[in-house]
């Protein structure tokens, strides 16, 4: 089946849709994420060794973001949180090695100012701080745009004012 897609933004009736049959008909999806006025969704990153596990970055407006991922095609959803900030997450940007589907990235801002690139290697199930980089320019709540190459491991690329690259995992820029 080709399968599609729809986020909606925060708001009223922000949810997550479906489709599986190339977008004719849509079903609300999403069991376990956030719901409410402030409740948004922002990415949606798909594993290419299988489709079923699903990674989506949830944003609540002026609150913070969080990290969830889903073994079933989307229906059901749980958050990540071993190894990441607490609290005070704002903008999250995520990649997922095409070397290996086990392995994601992370570039997370916190408090407006201060941020941090984490790595997991077990899908997401506990994450390790590599460094405090920080999204440049007009601040982390603008840019976190992270793109993992499909030709290194361990080599990511961090988008923003500036292209900066790590090729240890997110230790050194």
């Amino acid at each position: 089946d080709r399968k599609a897609w729809n986020n909606k933004t925060a708001g009223p009736g922000s949810a997550l849709y479906k489709s599986t049959n190339a977008g004719k008909t849509w079903k609300r999806i999403g069991k376990g994420l956030p719901t409410g006025e402030n409740a948004g969704r922002m990415g949606i990153t798909i594993a290419a060794s299988n489709p079923k596990v699903l990674y989506i970055l949830c944003d609540h407006r002026g609150v913070g973001g969080e990290v969830y991922r889903s073994d079933d095609g989307g229906e059901s959803w749980r958050k990540l949180k071993t190894g990441l900030p607490s609290s005070n997450m704002g903008k999250i940007g995520l990649a997922m090695s095409p070397q290996n589907a086990s392995v994601l990235y992370a570039a997370i801002e916190l408090d407006l100012k201060k941020g941090g690139f984490y790595k997991s290697e077990n899908k997401g199930a506990s994450w390790e701080k590599k460094s405090d980089i920080l999204s440049g320019g007009t601040g982390p709540h603008y840019y976190q745009e992270i793109y993992a190459s499909p030709h290194q491991f361990d080599r990511v690329y961090f988008a923003n004012n500036y292209l900066k690259v790590t090729n240890d995992g997110g230790k050194t820029f």
